[in-house]
């Protein structure tokens, strides 16, 4: 009819003029019913002779990890009419890719766009991986800092006792450098504090990412910048991707390992494990330290908490830490919990759901 050939021909003018790919899908039929040259260069497609119909070519393209989740994203689709900002990666390019579409009940039909964010997630993982690098790389500056900081607090408070036990003149001068030593200790660890809180009042946001890769990346930076301890990474899987806030990811995982190296001897072990369950993940970051004493550990995940104590270099704790870390983890609709023997070692568990 000639009102479908001019439905069809506006359709087909602008879907072709848009930047991002088009498509409509007939969901009784499974197939789709039109799709616009964009989709076939994102999709990796433009150079073979296929029909526009044919759906499994382009699930052949998807990663098959991200399979369960856009089955369970399709089903949402049909269930509340819209879905937006679905991300999953194609291969062989390891394309980023965003979806919106909207289901039209009456003619049981998908009208959606797609658009290839790979430069933008290229750029987002940079921004994160930078900043978790920086919690680290803060983190190891402070407790190297405030380690020393208290043991010199501590040799000046002997130094100033012998001055005034021997009548040396020169003892007034020791509460003066007390003083301005606290006052560094005191500026470390409201700085600290002020980083930790600000981080929790950050709204969780979802997206794409790999969470070994990310853990990977947190225990190496840790690695390099503790030589003698020995570190460690254990799963069976290569990759796992997973849809969840990966900045607060990083933090609690920074936190963890933070924990874990300052209660952990010069040459001690830390092990991070990741696992998956059917809709969870869980990792796990392990150490041979000191162990945390049966009387502290009502307190651990309470706020300037009594369990707050200095680490074994004499590292500054602000009782904070894994208050932040429950916090954040309840944002993300998880779970934090521990197991740890006094003299043998912690071992804090989190788990996530995979989206």
């Amino acid at each position: 009819m000639p009102g479908n050939e001019l439905s069809l021909q506006t359709i087909n003018e602008f879907a072709n003029a848009f930047k991002d790919g088009f498509f409509i899908y007939d969901v009784e039929a499974g197939e789709f019913r039109f799709l616009n040259a964009v989709i076939r260069k994102i999709f990796g497609l433009e150079d073979l002779s296929l029909p526009a119909s044919d759906l499994s070519v382009f699930l052949n393209r998807i990663n098959p990890h991200d399979h369960a989740f856009l089955s369970h994203q399709f089903k949402k689709l049909l269930r509340q009419g819209w879905v937006l900002q679905v991300e999953f990666k194609c291969h062989p390019k390891q394309t980023y890719i965003s979806c919106d579409a909207y289901y039209l009940d009456q003619s049981k039909t998908v009208i959606g766009t797609v658009k290839d964010i790979t430069r933008a997630k290229e750029h987002e993982d940079y921004v994160v991986n930078f900043g978790g690098q920086k919690d680290t790389l803060l983190e190891i500056i402070c407790h190297n800092l405030s380690g020393p900081l208290m043991l010199m607090q501590n040799v000046i408070r002997k130094a100033e006792q012998q001055a005034e036990g021997n009548g040396v003149g020169s003892a007034e001068v020791y509460p003066l450098i007390n003083g301005v030593t606290q006052q560094c200790i005191d500026i470390i660890n409201d700085f600290l504090e002020r980083e930790h809180m600000e981080s929790e009042k950050i709204i969780a946001r979802k997206n794409l990412f790999d969470a070994v890769d990310k853990v990977r990346m947190i225990v190496e930076n840790s690695r390099r910048l503790y030589e003698f301890k020995n570190f460690g990474v254990t799963t069976i899987h290569e990759h796992l991707y997973v849809h969840g806030d990966d900045v607060k990811f990083l933090q609690v995982l920074n936190n963890l390992i933070s924990n874990a190296i300052k209660f952990t001897h010069s040459t001690g072990s830390i092990v991070v494990d990741i696992q998956k369950t059917e809709s969870t993940f869980i990792v796990s970051v392990a150490d041979n330290g000191i162990g945390i004493p049966a009387h502290l550990q009502e307190h651990l995940f309470k706020r300037h908490s009594m369990a707050s104590r200095p680490g074994l270099r004499g590292e500054v704790s602000n009782g904070i830490g894994l208050y932040i870390s429950k916090r954040l983890v309840e944002r993300m609709k998880g779970k934090i919990w521990y197991y740890t023997s006094e003299n043998n070692g912690s071992t804090f568990y989190v788990e996530l759901p995979l989206e």
